[in-house]
């Protein structure tokens, strides 16, 4: 579990928010459900901004949830055939694999998350 300041930090951490979007469809955004979320999101983008200026990161309420268009479900996964053939093998439809945490657990791992190859008791991303 992770709190919701957790979570910024790991927001801001995994991306550069100083580079704006060439579409609103890929731009950095930070959704909020209450006042506090709010605060906490102008508050920590505003000591961001003190270290490295200005940052395109919208702060928005909340509204609703679109799910991704399926090929940018696992896109990781995705792009790796030989592991692909398995778990289409595993999973009925397209979405029981979506939704499957082990898939999403393994996407993470091709994306640098996770323990890594070297020192697998390391929880963070490899860079």
């Amino acid at each position: 579990m992770i709190d919701y300041e957790g979570l910024l930090d790991v927001f801001w951490s995994a991306h550069d928010p100083r580079v704006p979007s060439h579409s609103v469809q890929y731009r950095s955004a930070i959704l909020y459900r209450t006042e506090d979320e709010r605060e906490s999101a102008q508050a920590s983008k505003a000591r961001l901004e003190a270290i490295v200026g200005p940052v395109s990161t919208a702060i928005e309420p909340f509204k609703h949830f679109h799910r991704a268009e399926s090929y940018h479900q696992k896109y990781r996964l995705r792009a790796r055939r030989d592991l692909m053939q398995e778990f289409r093998a595993r999973f009925a439809t397209d979405e029981a694999f979506v939704d499957s945490t082990g898939a999403a657990r393994v996407n993470g791992w091709l994306d640098g998350y996770g323990p890594s190859h070297e020192n697998p008791s390391i929880g963070q991303r490899s860079a």
